[in-house]
């Protein structure tokens, strides 16, 4: 994984920086790195492998994750050991109760040896472009009121650098994920034509202390040069004009965007990234998806839930014309996707389910008129349900008497669900004595364990 090569050689490369350091006696240059690192690992690292820790890619990817989790927070602790003592010594104690014969304290142990083999400087300056075009991304999108919920069409890195463009290409999947577009490309400086200019700033004070007098006619000069000496500038890192040479201090050289107004850039060290700001009505019914869906999870941790309680989530919207009942029903799939089970609507709420937490409040639908985006609320009520079986559209074929469903739906809820849950995984059949009749009820046609397993099947 492209992260973890990144982070261990992010953390080396440190173990290296600290070693010289520390043994010229320069303390204070350390710290400020190891900070950079600590801002790496939770707001990066931890951030954009949460799936791959909690096992959702697979048991080898999460075994994979958290050892290397756990191998550089160990290098940060003995790094900090004689900065912060008593902070990583609280880590170190929480870390050595997994590794057998571990020394009692952290400060038994010396500064991490450096893994030459994991050192990769240009890894770490692919991810750190990487980096930049996400803030920039998402500064582009707080210019236009995108929330990060927003679905959008594509984002596009500009560059002269074949290098920097090889590094977006092999981390575009981050970048997608992170900004919340359905593309990211590359392209290069030369191919965009007139929608990218470059703009060039001679470094005055720079250029005046070397040139002095001269310098006002050395400024007409590089002010005069095209777009391709630009370029070949930017490219290469130097030019020569005059018989003078001139690097990247002497001249200051910005990609700006002159395209149309359905996109917005900006620029990073050595390339431009514009992001298209126009959802399509698509776009936006998955926005409002995610709103629901992040109102869900902020429901199942007020209620005190995991994530492997057994769960049903029931909604009701005042009328079912509305555009947000709409999405709901579009987009089912998506929501269930994301929060694990499929949502119920109001008029399939099982009427015996245990109700865990009820919420009622305004939700912010959009919608696009005249190619614009315009915004406004909605009521929708949510509900979290203890987990229950739910009765199919064919229980009716199994009852030898179809009056007795209301009767089979009160006993269903009386069961200890996860009795039930066994008894129906390991026979695949509920039977039934109830009111002197005995019948089959067979789990996949008659009954289902959530409204997720029969909303699959048809089945409701």
């Amino acid at each position: 994984n492209l992260m973890d090569k990144w982070i261990l050689a992010a953390a080396n490369g440190l173990v290296r920086f600290m070693r010289a350091e520390m043994e010229a006696y320069r303390l204070y240059t350390v710290v400020p790195r190891l900070v950079e690192l600590i801002d790496q690992l939770t707001n990066w690292y931890i951030r954009m492998n949460k799936d791959r820790f909690s096992g959702e890619r697979g048991a080898g990817e999460r075994r994979t994750s958290l050892c290397t989790l756990f191998e550089v927070l160990m290098m940060l602790c003995r790094m900090m050991a004689p900065l912060t003592p008593f902070f990583a010594e609280h880590v170190y104690q929480n870390l050595r109760r997994v590794v057998p014969d571990a020394p009692a304290s952290v400060h038994f142990l010396m500064i991490p040896e450096v893994n030459e083999a994991a050192i990769d400087p240009q890894m770490e300056a692919d991810v750190r472009l990487m980096l930049q075009v996400i803030e920039k991304g998402r500064t582009l999108r707080e210019r236009h009121t995108l929330s990060t919920r927003t679905p959008l069409p594509e984002v596009t890195f500009v560059s002269a650098d074949a290098v920097a463009l090889c590094a977006v290409e092999t981390l575009h999947e981050y970048i997608a994920d992170e900004l919340n577009v359905r593309r990211v490309q590359t392209a290069p400086l030369a191919e965009m034509g007139g929608r990218v200019v470059l703009k060039c700033m001679p470094n005055h004070k720079r250029l005046g202390d070397r040139f002095g007098k001269a310098y006002k006619g050395i400024q007409g000069k590089i002010r005069a040069l095209d777009t391709d000496a630009l370029a070949a500038f930017l490219r290469e890192g130097s030019l020569t004009l005059e018989g003078e040479t001139f690097d990247k201090e002497d001249i200051l050289v910005q990609l700006q965007y002159s395209g149309d107004k359905s996109h917005d850039a900006d620029g990073v060290a050595g390339g431009l990234v514009i992001l298209n700001v126009s959802p399509d009505a698509a776009m936006l019914d998955e926005a409002m998806a995610r709103e629901v869906c992040a109102k869900v999870q902020k429901m199942r941790k007020e209620a005190g839930l995991r994530k492997e309680d057994a769960l049903e989530v029931a909604y009701s919207c005042p009328a079912d014309s509305s555009l947000l009942a709409r999405v709901l029903r579009d987009q089912s799939a998506y929501i269930a996707g994301r929060i694990g089970r499929t949502p119920i609507p109001g008029a399939a709420r099982p009427r015996r389910a245990v109700s865990l937490l009820r919420d009622e409040e305004e939700v912010r639908v959009k919608v696009l008129v005249d190619g614009k985006v315009q915004q406004k609320t909605e009521p929708l009520v949510l509900e979290l349900l203890a987990g229950c079986p739910i009765l199919g559209s064919k229980a009716a074929e199994a009852l030898p008497d179809p009056s007795l469903l209301d009767d089979v739906e009160n006993y269903v809820h009386c069961l200890d669900y996860a009795r039930l849950r066994g008894t129906l995984e390991r026979e695949g059949v509920l039977k039934v004595g109830l009111n002197g009749h005995a019948f089959e009820l067979k789990r996949g046609e008659h009954l289902f364990l959530s409204y997720s397993e029969a909303a699959a099947v048809g089945g409701v």
